[in-house]
């Protein structure tokens, strides 16, 4: 969830290489893949040529919107935090 606010936040972040992603935002370098998996599979982020994009933000602030609504704790701590 901390790395799709980050992505809202700068895009040009997605074709950062996960551990400079990892390093710059403090999660694990597994939650970053698990993340970017699952963000793939779910068609925010393509992958062309070994090369990382955004293909539909629009998507990615709803989606992060309704996780925000479905834990309403995390909700508090990311309007408090970013």
């Amino acid at each position: 969830m901390l790395l799709i606010s980050k992505l809202i936040d700068d895009p040009e972040l997605v074709a950062y290489s996960m551990r400079d992603i990892q390093e710059k935002i403090g999660i694990s370098l597994g939650a970053v893949g698990n993340a970017f998996r699952a963000l793939v599979g779910r068609g925010f982020v393509e992958v062309k040529n070994n090369k990382r994009s955004i293909s539909n933000m629009e998507g990615l602030k709803e989606h992060f919107n309704n996780i925000k609504e479905v834990f309403p704790d995390r909700k508090k701590y990311i309007e408090e935090n970013y």
